[in-house]
């Protein structure tokens, strides 16, 4: 693989990473309330069937 090929490749793959950090790190100041509604408006339509949020949005690195 030449050179030009390599240092393309790593700035691809360095911004990705960083759009990954920045949406990672931005979740915990998103007001979940606000996003609640419109998610739970498109739910059915995207799964085909009545579908009920009982709970606040979350995003966990580990699960439980």
């Amino acid at each position: 693989m030449s050179k030009s090929i390599k240092t393309i490749s790593f700035i691809i793959a360095a911004l990705v990473g960083l759009l990954v950090l920045a949406v990672v790190g931005l979740f915990p100041f998103l007001d979940d309330k606000r996003l609640q509604a419109p998610f739970e408006a498109a739910a059915p339509d995207v799964m085909g069937m009545e579908v009920k949020g009982g709970g606040g949005l979350g995003i966990d690195a580990f699960p439980n």
